[in-house]
Parts: C-alpha cells; structure tokens; sequence
C-alpha cells in the first residue's frame, strides 16, 4: 500500500514537471516566433525603403555635345534623340576602336563589341576574327586616329528602327608615345558600310545606338579608293551628306 502510495506521488510529480516544461517550450517557441515575424517585417520595411529611395532618385541621363559624344549626368532627367551628328560621331568611334591599333588592342576591341547587337558579337568572337589584331598590335607603340571623310544615312530615326550607313574615312598611323625620331604618319583610306539599329538611350548603351553589321575594305591610296567606289557603283559624292 505504502509503495502504491508513492507510486502515485511520483506519478503525479512527473505530470506536474512535465505540464510545466511543455509551458516553457510552449513559450520559448511563442517567443521566438514574435521575434521572427518582427525580424521578417523590420526587412520588409527596409527593402520597401531602398525601393521607394530609388525611384525618388534622378534617372542617370545621357546627354550629347555638339560633336555628338555621350555625356553621363547622373542627377538630371534630359531626354535626347538620335541626330545625324550623334550618327557620324558613333560610327567614327566605333571604326577607330575596331579597325584602328593602339598598344591596348584587346580593351579597343571589348568596348566595340560592347557597341555590338548580341547576335553579331557572338558571330565575330566563334569567327575569332580579332584574334590576330590583337597578337600583332598588344604592347606597340602604334595607334590609329579616324577621321571621316563621307557618310550616307538611310532610314528614320525612332526605337528600333535600322539605320543603314555607308562612308569613307582615312585610318592615319602614328606613334601612340611621341619618340625623337618620330615617322611620317601612315594613312590609309577606306571605304565602310554598316546597319545600326536605334535603342533606348541607357547607362549600358548610352549612344543610343548598337551595331547590326559592319564590314570594311582598306586601301593604299585615294585613288584605288574612287576605283573601287567606281567599279561597285557606290555614288558617295557628299560631304558627310545624309540621305533619307
């Protein structure tokens, strides 16, 4: 009788000891929970914050100067439009960094193809057409200005419309360091063509324009230039002239 008797004490020592530890967990987990979903919602408010801060921002804008070169204004909210100048300016950049040398051919080469719909970029690069350009010019003490000489715009401006464009220029060569015995500059001309097609103006394409196509054909002289011209019936007779 007497061990029934404590039996029961324990019994009921155990219940009470056990109500009271599913208590404590019960308010642990309760605990925990709280401080979770307030942990969860702080978050939430600070993601909300950096959005709403980021659209109170200025859109970054690219304007342009008078010579067409891109202009980055973080703070003010300018929109511009594709022009004849920004055309001219675009592509002669772009023929000076892809078809002209300097000791650092393969950055030249990145920031073309930078210039570059996806698609003709991904043509190029499986060609490995470049590969040599930059074996031949990396670390020599030559570069390449461009300038235009003629140019020929086909097509309207608008988002996504194409613009088709043939041209001539002259690639000149000179010392990209100045050395005591400095050469006559090296000038060849060339004859180029080239389909862009009009994007909007944003901090990855910040011309407004990215390269469709573009294919080019060099000579020694002027003269074999005009035959060429001649021989594929190609009027190009304006001064940087546009023709819509």
């Amino acid at each position: 009788m007497a061990n029934s008797s404590k039996q029961q004490k324990a019994d009921a020592f155990f219940e009470v000891v056990t109500y009271k530890d599913l208590q404590s967990v019960r308010r642990s987990a309760s605990i925990k929970f709280y401080v979770v979903l307030g942990m969860m919602f702080l978050v939430t408010i600070f993601a909300l914050f950096l959005v709403f801060s980021q659209q109170l921002r200025p859109t970054p804008v690219i304007a342009f100067d008078k010579a067409g070169k891109a202009l980055i204004f973080p703070d003010t909210t300018i929109e511009t439009s594709t022009t004849d100048v920004r055309v001219r300016r675009f592509m002669s950049d772009f023929i000076k960094l892809y078809d002209g040398v300097s000791p650092r051919p393969a950055e030249d080469l990145t920031a073309a193809y930078n210039e570059m719909v996806p698609r003709f970029r991904e043509i190029l690069l499986k060609q490995g057409a470049d590969q040599q350009k930059i074996e031949t010019w990396k670390g020599k003490n030559i570069e390449t200005l461009f300038e235009l000489d003629k140019i020929e715009i086909k097509g309207a401006y608008g988002l996504g419309s194409k613009l088709s464009i043939i041209g001539t220029g002259r690639l000149i060569y000179r010392p990209a360091v100045a050395v005591k015995e400095e050469a006559e500059p090296l000038t060849r001309w060339m004859f180029f063509k080239a389909q862009l097609i009009i994007m909007p103006v944003a901090l990855h394409t910040p011309n407004g324009l990215l390269v469709e196509f573009y294919s080019s054909n060099t000579f020694e002289d002027p003269q074999k230039l005009e035959a060429y011209l001649l021989q594929n019936n190609i009027p190009l007779t304006s001064e940087t002239g546009v023709a819509k």
